[in-house]
């Protein structure tokens, strides 16, 4: 999937991105190295999921969508990523 971001650029979906913005949400609440890995895969798998039905999906969208999924595995993380947006 494309991926519309704020400022109208479009790029290609990346998980890593999504990974690596929810370990960091995980990690700064002191979750432990393999629960932040293995969180964040899961998180990361089930939004590429989603985002690879899609033609275009907007950054906004799947920052709800991670908050979302992120907060089934803990709600400080989620809370977290949803409020500090340059943690990764």
């Amino acid at each position: 999937g494309v991926i519309k971001r704020r400022t109208g650029e479009c790029q290609p979906y990346d998980e890593r991105k999504v990974y690596a913005s929810v370990y960091a949400a995980c990690y700064v609440i002191r979750r432990s190295d393999p629960d932040s890995v293995q969180i964040a895969g899961m998180v990361a798998k089930k939004i590429s999921g989603f985002v690879n039905g899609k033609k275009k999906i907007t950054s906004h969208t799947i920052h709800r969508l991670v908050v979302r999924e992120l907060r089934k595995h803990d709600k400080y993380a989620a809370f977290m990523y949803d409020t500090h947006k340059d943690i990764s």
